[in-house]
């Protein structure tokens, strides 16, 4: 069969078409619900009379058109000028620090305001690229909707964006098309691309989605921005794409969001070009996922569409959300968790050091609820929804391959534990190995002729304080070195002499710096232990006293987290005792860089809260003597 733009409709592919567009019924509501925009949208389906494919193109956009909105306000004008310009500073964050777009911007509805030349430019530019690629006759119409047509990736405004971006990388995959049909193949030369073009990965102020035309010229943003970028350039060229995230890290205090190429296999590869290229092989390294939420044009049904809405937490609400973790975790062993009488709707969720998370939900039947396609290695805890909290309902689990694991506090069988950290290593373990190679020197000359050496590091350090005591005399100068390969990432650098601490009067680079890096010159010093300074690679900073000085004692903190047990501060620990939820312990002052609390019992899951401050703090349990976090 062929429709009027001339392409040739596999017969496969006509089925699967006419299956995916057959329920239109939500059309008539749409327009209705347009008010006033109902012409604008009457404009795009009239334009595409001539063409069925088109045609029914436009009508899935505009079917599911309701609740797409988008924000406007001079809040977010004046952060969009700010983010290209790197990380704010502390006092610009603090103006920030009230904001909430969905409270302060005004929230516009699609429906009401898009302009009909964006639909039809959008539709016309998606079906063409995509009739005219090798792989087309492999998906489903469904697919071509959900993954490469829709107008927009999220809550930015409705604008005319793919036309710019398909241009810029068109000529690269007329190259690759030259010498590939394989769709893997081709999406990974482009990411490639994309990688090489940069990208600045900070978040200061939660906003809404940047947008195709701001992201053009600026690569800015966080992982979701770079799934921005992935989605508008392989969209604009004809390759499925798809958002997939985890809501609630199982390992760390965080979201997450990657790209996804709908494989002509139907299942995806998961990738974010700014790390990782583009395999069929899964990556040994990835992080933990737990569950796997992907998000959709198109409205989704509900995984419990026999509830309420108003009794499910908002993931549960979304109808643009699907749980698609059977993709990723197909052999994944199913958990069975026992819930309270009466109960009807049961949850897993992941503690975050401040509330529990719900990350599945499944029916309650006699007691028992069910929850299937979850990865190994994730640490869950049953609970119920009451009141809009999550409620604990059981005890802990940790699932596995084989079995899952429970942890029911032993409390006949208790002992002692020494505790250093409050928080998994995450990232915190490679920036103690950057201090490798580097060393701390001290001296009278300004050339350093005959310099006195304070540390040198041969090896990661294994927490983030670390002291010296080189007792120098009459020294005005010292100077960290880092190694040619790699940046000075430091936290903190303090000098003191008889317990007082000497400040020096300025700090230099070898290095010609820009304003940015001069200014961080105040990150070395300001006590805020996760905060730090980052140089070139190969520099070295020197630190003047201005004057000779004696030195006894030398602090220095690399770049870290800040969450390891630090000396004076003050500590609870925890154990989850099922239903009970967390039970207090001992609540004590650390007298150095770790911690011991008595009468901990056995097979327990464990929670160290700092009082002191601090906000990342996650659960954990003891194996031959140390922390293992989840």
């Amino acid at each position: 069969m062929k429709y009027g733009c001339g392409i040739t409709i596999l017969p496969g592919l006509l089925i699967l078409y006419l299956t995916a567009c057959s329920d239109l019924s939500g059309m008539d509501a749409v327009l209705d619900s347009a008010g006033e925009n109902r012409v604008e949208l009457e404009r795009v389906l009239d334009h595409f009379k001539g063409n069925q494919f088109k045609y029914d193109a436009a009508c899935f956009l505009i079917s599911n058109m309701g609740g797409k909105h988008h924000y406007v306000g001079w809040q977010l004008d004046s952060l969009k000028a700010v983010k290209p310009l790197g990380r704010m500073d502390d006092w610009e964050l603090a103006r920030w620090d009230d904001f909430d777009f969905r409270r302060d911007c005004r929230k516009v509805m699609d429906i009401k305001t898009v302009d009909a030349e964006v639909l039809i430019e959008n539709i016309e530019l998606a079906c063409d690229v995509w009739l005219s690629r090798p792989w087309q006759g492999r998906y489903s119409f469904e697919d071509f909707c959900e993954y490469v047509l829709p107008y927009k990736v999220g809550d930015e405004p409705p604008e005319r964006w793919r036309k710019l971006w398909h241009d810029r990388y068109a000529p690269l995959m007329d190259s690759i098309l030259s010498r590939t049909t394989d769709i893997v193949e081709a999406a990974s030369m482009i990411a490639e691309r994309l990688k090489s073009e940069g990208f600045d990965n900070h978040a200061d102020v939660d906003v809404p989605h940047l947008g195709a035309s701001f992201l053009m010229e600026h690569r800015v943003g966080y992982c979701r921005e770079n799934c921005d970028i992935a989605a508008y350039a392989m969209r604009s060229l004809g390759i499925p794409v798809a958002t997939d995230r985890y809501v609630t890290s199982p390992s760390y205090n965080s979201r997450h969001f990657w790209s996804a190429v709908i494989d002509t296999t139907g299942l995806a590869v998961p990738f974010n070009y700014t790390e990782r290229g583009i395999s069929r092989t899964p990556d040994p390294h990835r992080r933990k996922m737990g569950k796997v939420y992907r998000s959709f044009y198109g409205k989704q049904a509900r995984k419990l569409g026999s509830v309420p809405e108003k009794l499910l937490p908002e993931l549960f609400r979304d109808t643009h959300t699907r749980d698609v973790s059977e993709e990723y975790f197909p052999d994944g062993k199913p958990v069975t968790a026992t819930f309270p009488e009466g109960c009807r709707v049961g949850y897993l969720c992941v503690y975050n050091g401040k509330r529990f998370d719900a990350v599945d939900i499944a029916p309650v039947e006699d007691g028992k609820g069910v929850f299937r396609y979850i990865e190994d290695g994730v640490l869950l805890f049953p609970t119920v929804y009451e009141n809009r909290e999550m409620r604990p309902c059981g005890y802990p689990l940790m699932t596995g391959r084989e079995t899952h694991r429970r942890f029911i506090p032993d409390k006949e069988k208790r002992g002692t534990v020494v505790l250093k950290r409050k928080y998994p290593m995450v990232n915190t373990g490679r920036f103690l190995a950057n201090i490798i190679g580097g060393r701390i020197e001290a001296s009278a000359d300004i050339r350093f002729r005959h310099p006195t050496l304070v540390a040198e590091f041969t090896d990661t350090a294994r927490t983030n304080r670390l002291v010296y005591h080189p007792d120098l005399k009459g020294v005005r100068y010292v100077r960290y070195v880092s190694p040619p390969n790699r940046r000075i990432e430091i936290g903190e650098m303090h000098f003191y002499n008889k317990g007082k601490e000497i400040r020096p009067c300025r700090i230099t680079s070898d290095r010609e710096l820009d304003s940015i890096h001069i200014h961080n010159f105040r990150l070395i010093a300001d006590n805020v232990w996760h905060s730090f300074y980052l140089s070139q690679e190969g520099e070295a900073l020197t630190f003047d006293f201005g004057k000779t000085v004696n030195i006894e004692d030398v602090l220095f903190v690399p770049r870290n987290d800040d969450n390891f047990v630090r000396e004076g501060q003050d500590y609870e620990l925890f154990f989850h005792d099922g239903e009970r939820g967390w039970c207090p312990l001992e609540r004590k002052k650390a007298p150095a860089d770790s911690i011991v609390f008595d009468n901990v019992p056995d097979n327990a899951v464990l929670w160290l809260h700092n009082h002191s401050g601090g906000k990342e703090e996650r659960p954990f349990y003891m194996e031959g003597g140390r922390q293992v976090f989840i």
